[in-house]
């Protein structure tokens, strides 16, 4: 892997801020479209309505208490390469996080964990022309002071560890300091990869998976280019995208 190629501009992050949103992705990819907003700017709102995760999964929150936001990234990044934006989101929340709690880390692909508890999720949506990803929209939640979880019982925020709560407007600007590093040309892929794998949850060990209408004990060997999570059974290794395989041990 090769070192700081300019796939993105840098950028300094605009902020629209509204008080209440459905979706912070879907107002972003309707801004973008029309040629309202570009890139580096980020939408934020108080309260998110209808935010979704991974596999349509909803992100539950409580008014004012968390971070909703999404960036819109103009890019030139071949489609190939398209998982390095990924663990580059990915590593900057986790960062943010790591203020408060340092032994958080990325459950594949890019939530955020803490004693096997979610802290923050992204939903990434990427847009191809021909053989290059164009552009992104990066949706981000974050807890940070929010209490009750109702049936989620493996959410959490920044508050469920530290018992104190915290400037929501403070972690935002870590969030944006973070991202604004870490996509800034995306620099170094290799130092990317390695951080990203240091950070994974499970990296190295083995753990319970279900996969194919079983489930089995596996060890996590990392991510491949393409961002599938790679496991090794009976010294075999396997590939597996999101929809294919589930965490059991999480």
């Amino acid at each position: 892997m090769t070192n700081s190629l300019p796939y993105i501009r840098s950028f300094k992050t605009i902020t629209l801020h509204y008080p209440e949103l459905g979706s912070t992705n879907e107002l972003a990819r309707q801004l973008f479209e029309a040629g309202d907003i570009g890139h580096g700017t980020a939408i934020r709102t108080d309260y998110q309505l209808c935010g979704k995760g991974q596999m349509g999964q909803s992100w539950q929150g409580e008014p004012g208490e968390n971070i909703y936001m999404s960036l819109v990234l103009e890019l030139k990044l071949p489609a190939e390469k398209q998982f390095l934006v990924n663990m580059a989101v990915s590593l900057a929340l986790l960062n943010t996080v790591k203020n408060y709690l340092p032994k958080a880390s990325i459950k594949w692909p890019n939530d955020i964990y803490h004693e096997g508890r979610k802290l923050a999720g992204i939903l990434i949506e990427n847009s191809l022309q021909g053989a290059e990803l164009a552009s992104s929209i990066i949706g981000i939640g974050l807890n940070i002071n929010q209490v009750d979880f109702g049936p989620l019982t493996k959410a959490a925020s920044l508050f469920s560890f530290t018992k104190t709560r915290h400037d929501v407007k403070e972690v935002y600007t870590f969030l944006i300091s973070h991202l604004e590093w870490q996509l800034a040309s995306l620099p170094g892929e290799w130092r990317i990869w390695q951080e990203y794998h240091e950070n994974l949850l499970f990296f190295g060990k083995n753990t319970t998976f279900h996969a194919n209408g079983r489930l089995f004990k596996g060890k996590v060997k990392g991510v491949d280019q393409w961002g599938r999570l790679e496991v090794e059974e009976e010294q075999e290794i396997k590939q597996y995208s999101i929809k294919e395989i589930q965490w059991i041990d999480v």
